[in-house]
């Protein structure tokens, strides 16, 4: 993993925390899509249960994800496009629900959920993508201060 690729799913991580005042539920598809080919430019893994099981079945699901589908997409027309990414954005935001960004969430567990919900991190764009607001940037850039080992052992390791 080059350092670029780990800035991409650093900044990506960062632009959609709940606490960045960018909340997943107020993005449509077309923004999400826009930004994942951005920062990744990845097709996530295939998804392996339907839309119609999710209909029958919403109770199962986080609620990020039920609100967001009835939001933006009631038929389930992007289903498997998008719900690799509402679960990742998701499970970001659910490893530090508070925004404190201290040792809780930690370069490796980003990692860990790229992985999980959509692939192989050597696929993410190596080049590296930063539209971030500077004061989100700065959350990043103070986090990584306090990570330093953490990113570093990260590049070397990965």
């Amino acid at each position: 993993m080059t350092k670029e690729q780990l800035n991409n799913i650093i900044n990506f991580s960062f632009h959609f925390h709940q606490t960045m005042d960018m909340k997943v539920l107020d993005c449509d598809r077309d923004y999400l899509m826009e930004k994942w080919d951005k920062y990744f430019g990845v097709n996530p893994k295939e998804v392996n249960i339907t839309y119609e099981y999710f209909l029958e079945n919403k109770t199962y699901f986080h609620l990020v994800i039920r609100r967001w589908f009835e939001k933006w997409d009631k038929e389930g027309k992007y289903w498997n496009e998008v719900l690799p990414i509402i679960n990742f954005i998701n499970e970001i935001n659910l490893l530090d629900p508070s925004g404190r960004f201290n040792s809780i969430m930690t370069p490796d567990d980003l990692i860990s959920l790229f992985k999980k919900h959509i692939g192989d991190i050597e696929e993410i764009n190596k080049q590296e993508y930063n539209s971030l607001h500077k004061l989100i940037n700065s959350k990043v850039e103070n986090w990584l201060n306090k990570l330093k080992r953490e990113y570093n052992l990260t590049l070397i390791l990965d």
